[in-house]
């Protein structure tokens, strides 16, 4: 069997044994292909699979990538390179979580070119990409503050959105997507189904940020109450209606987090953000015993090792009381002045049907006949 080759127009084909033929290198064939080309394909295609809001983040972040990469060829991009990219987003005043997020973005473009067979490996896998800690550290409010921000005279639907996420836990592009038929107020629960989303200067409504972000959070009498009253003469499709002359037919939250901050000024509390009553609500839940796991579909988590993180600062809290439920149930069995002589005697005499005893009271060894 053979195979026709032509190298160009003008020459005539060349009849090669297909045993002897060789195939250009992948190199050979990327050999033009600038990087910011493969970038703007990527994103092109990879919009197409994400949220108006990623895609627009993602679109802010190349802008800078094209800048840094311009006319540089995409097989030319080394480890090195992108390790002095780092150190040059370093100078620039970059923080190590943004220098990931860049990383990624990038990576994710060696992928797609991997993928396409433009190139066969990924210059950032062996970079050193700085370290990001896990766990952020997170101030709750207690529950005497969040009363206390109830109870300022302010406006009434910054303190509508503080009684919802302190009671539910939710996000708060979540609270204010609500509509108010994803509210049962007889059965006493909500329903989390979609949640706002910027894209530039424009405001969506999407899905919720994970498929476990669609949930069903039962609520409790006292916000199934306030609930009931903020209802009042609302016609709206949304439990937060537009405000006066609003751009759509929902409020969009705009400066919440100032709002929130000048709310504590008023009550001398100390400053926090608006996601800061989402993690009141955790926190309290946890320590009070709840499990770790239920706490988890509350807030919609997709991983619980997500919220053992998050809320580690609680599990001391948990031991203590786990300890506690360990000595009431060894109390039964052992003597006032904390020995367990007889307890040990009986489990000796128990094991000795089984041919075992203890050796130091600890281990069970086998006793040989």
């Amino acid at each position: 069997m053979c195979r026709l080759i032509t190298k160009n127009r003008s020459s005539r084909p060349t009849i090669y044994p297909s045993n002897e033929i060789t195939y250009l290198p992948v190199s050979r064939k990327i050999s033009e292909r600038l990087f910011t080309d493969v970038l703007n394909e990527w994103l092109k295609y990879h919009s197409n699979e994400i949220i108006e809001s990623t895609a627009y983040r993602y679109d802010t972040q190349c802008r800078y990538l094209r800048k840094y990469f311009a006319n540089i060829m995409l097989e030319k991009i080394s480890t090195v390179m992108i390790n002095d990219f780092i150190v040059d987003m370093k100078k620039d005043g970059f923080s190590n979580p943004a220098i990931v997020n860049y990383c990624k973005v990038i990576s994710l473009i060696f992928k797609y070119a991997i993928t396409m067979g433009y190139i066969t490996e990924n210059p950032v896998d062996n970079a050193c990409i700085p370290k990001v800690p896990r766990h952020t550290e997170i101030i709750p409010y207690s529950v005497d503050e969040v009363m206390k921000l109830l109870e300022v005279d302010y406006l009434q639907w910054v303190k509508d959105a503080i009684m919802i996420a302190f009671h539910t836990g939710m996000r708060r592009g979540e609270i204010f997507a609500l509509k108010r038929t994803d509210i049962d107020l007889e059965n006493q629960f909500i329903m989390v189904q979609r949640a706002l989303s910027s894209a530039s200067s424009k405001i969506v409504i999407k899905t919720t940020k994970t498929a476990c972000g669609i949930r069903r959070i039962d609520i409790d009498r006292y916000l199934t109450s306030y609930l009931v009253e903020m209802k009042g003469n609302n016609n709206s499709l949304y439990v937060f209606p537009s405000a006066p002359n609003g751009k759509y037919d929902f409020r969009v939250p705009y400066n919440i987090a100032a709002h929130v901050k000048k709310m504590c000024m008023l009550t001398g509390i100390a400053p926090r953000n608006f996601h800061a009553f989402r993690h009141t609500h955790a926190t309290v839940l946890l320590a009070y015993g709840i499990h770790p796991k239920i706490v988890q579909e509350r807030l919609g988590h997709s991983d619980i090792q997500i919220t053992m993180e998050t809320y580690s600062h609680v599990l001391p809290t948990i031991q203590k009381e786990a300890v506690k439920i360990f000595e009431q149930v060894c109390d039964q069995h052992y003597k006032d002045d904390g020995t367990a002589i007889e307890t040990v005697f009986d489990n000796i005499m128990e094991l000795s049907k089984y041919l075992c005893y203890y050796d130091n009271d600890v281990i069970p060894i086998a006793v040989t006949m």
